[in-house]
């Protein structure tokens, strides 16, 4: 696994986190204890291409 920052707007306009071409982690400090999770599938199998995860 590498784990890199992301882009600056200069190095490159069109990178997003919400692209499903990127794993994307990102830290979400909270002082209330809770998680929530939202996917992305393709319905004709099942493969999840793409997933967010709050914690």
């Amino acid at each position: 696994m590498i784990a890199k920052d992301p882009p600056t707007a200069k190095e490159n306009q069109e990178w997003s986190p919400e692209d499903v071409r990127y794993s994307v982690v990102r830290y979400l400090a909270s002082p209330i204890p809770h998680a929530s999770s939202s996917h992305v599938s393709d319905p004709r199998t099942g493969k999840i291409l793409e997933s967010d995860i709050n914690a």
